[in-house]
């Protein structure tokens, strides 16, 4: 254990030096990728007792759309890494950033950029329409969505953001994983997804999550994105949540 933080920090400064910069196929390219279409059931039909509650969820959505919540949906339209990082910076009790948190940032951006190609060959296959355009309603957080519906990256991007996070602060999960849960109902609330889109997006976010944890690059890039968290909140690494620093020389 007391060779483990200096460990950890050591992978932050070769983490740096190594991945200077966000790379388009870190990790995995899409064929690499979990396939959702072997795994995921097709979405609900017209006739499927399913599809009722998808079109219930719809309308309630529909009918928060002018409060507080809402608001919030809408601006959760913007799945990019940087405003990812912005809003689960209070649950995760840490300011996220390119600047303030280099580690973990490169870590986020490599890691849901390679989650996301998790969700593609199962919106090729269905070519599900999504819920604002079968009511020909504008969509209220005026995206243009050219891709289909089934499953839903914006969600896969947020469950995936969650659990990333969880695995540095384990102290914070509740109030992360909330935040990752809610951004993806945020997708009914604006008429972007129908549920079981959301439903779908978050067990694709998990696949992914867990085919991340085979790659070498990733491993790295999460003790290093672990030693960051410790190193500026000055609390003390807990071993059991550093498995990819430990050193098997600690014990004499």
């Amino acid at each position: 254990m007391k060779k483990t933080l200096l460990i950890a920090l050591t992978l932050v400064l070769a983490q740096i030096t190594v991945s200077a910069q966000m790379r388009a196929d870190a990790y995995y390219h899409t064929d690499e990728m979990p396939n959702a279409v072997n795994y995921l059931p097709p979405p609900p039909d017209s006739v499927n007792a399913a599809f009722a509650y998808d079109m219930s969820q719809y309308f309630w959505g529909k009918s928060i759309r002018d409060t507080e919540r809402g608001a919030m949906a809408i601006a959760d339209a913007d799945c990019g890494i940087d405003h990812l990082c912005e809003i689960f910076s209070e649950p995760f009790g840490l300011e996220l950033s390119e600047e303030n948190t280099p580690a973990i940032y490169l870590m986020l951006s490599n890691a849901i950029s390679t989650a996301n190609k998790g969700s593609s060959k199962c919106k090729n296959y269905y070519k599900r329409v999504r819920p604002f355009q079968l009511y020909n309603e504008p969509v209220a957080s005026g995206e243009t969505l050219s891709q289909t519906s089934y499953p839903s990256g914006h969600t896969l991007r947020g469950w995936v953001m969650a659990l990333l996070l969880v695995e540095i602060n384990g102290d914070n999960q509740d109030a992360v994983l909330q935040r990752g849960y809610e951004f993806g109902q945020s997708r009914v609330i604006v008429g972007a997804h129908w549920q079981s889109d959301v439903n779908a997006g978050r067990v694709v976010g998990g696949a992914c999550f867990a085919r991340l944890h085979n790659s070498p690059e990733f491993r790295a890039e999460m003790a290093a994105a672990q030693a960051e968290y410790y190193e500026i909140t000055g609390k003390t690494p807990d071993e059991s949540l550093m498995p990819y620093t430990t050193d098997s020389e600690d014990e004499e």
